[in-house]
């Protein structure tokens, strides 16, 4: 399971 990875990307997304 890769949660943390998925939660960076999705703030990442949100921040852009």
């Amino acid at each position: 399971m890769k949660i943390q990875i998925l939660a960076l990307a999705i703030l990442f997304i949100i921040y852009m």
